[in-house]
């Protein structure tokens, strides 16, 4: 096991992935609190882990069953104070983290974490291309507009632009999100857009999808 790690901890709906970016409006007292604590350390100390609820939007008593095992380090790119206590923040995903122990002993939830890497698994370059054929595929059928014109050459990146622009539910998100291995990630991805353009293929025309355009995420 590797070294443990305190860090706040910020429960939501759904995942965070690795290089998305998230804005945050944060209006709840105890992530106000959040957010002053870590407006005072070092830039690359201005951070927090998400994880996502397993259902609803609030954890309950149970509090560690409530979340999934796998989160992501929200990197605090941006903040913008209010007058009245609120913030409007802009973060994006780091490094994954799994969960080890939940603590509720102060005003916002902190965790011990462990940060965890990937590996490429066996050659994921001739996967990696089939994924991005099909994705383009997909881009095209649902019209989406994208600030991610050319796709990323690298598997790891890849993987994560794919999972960023298809319309998932929860846990096929957490998923993708869960697996360590780049290979095995691009081949459940290409499972995925298989599924989703055969379900596609019988739908006349679908109205264009914007990513970018998706509601901000209030706590």
């Amino acid at each position: 096991m590797n070294q443990l790690r305190r860090i706040p901890l910020f429960p939501l709906g759904s995942p965070l992935l690795p290089d998305a970016v998230m804005p945050l409006h944060i209006f709840e007292q105890r992530y106000r609190q959040l957010i002053a604590d870590l407006s005072g350390l070092p830039g690359q100390e201005q951070a927090f882990g998400v994880i996502a609820i397993r259902s609803g939007r609030e954890v309950g008593t149970d509090h560690e069953n409530a979340l999934y095992e796998i989160g992501t380090l929200a990197q605090i790119r941006g903040i913008q104070p209010y007058a009245d206590g609120r913030f409007d923040i802009m973060t994006i995903g780091g490094e994954r983290f799994i969960l080890r122990e939940l603590h509720d002993d102060q005003e916002y939830f902190t965790a011990d974490v462990e940060i965890i890497g990937e590996e490429l698994g066996a050659d994921p370059f001739p996967i990696a291309d089939k994924v991005r054929l099909r994705f383009d595929r997909y881009r095209e059928i649902i019209q989406m507009e994208s600030s991610v014109d050319q796709l990323s050459t690298d598997p790891s990146q890849l993987s994560w632009e794919v999972a960023g622009g298809m319309l998932l539910d929860l846990d096929e998100r957490q998923s993708i999100l869960a697996e360590n291995n780049v290979t095995a990630r691009l081949t459940l991805e290409r499972q995925l857009l298989h599924r989703e353009l055969g379900l596609l293929a019988e739908i006349p025309s679908l109205p264009a999808f914007d990513p970018r355009q998706l509601p901000m995420s209030a706590n």
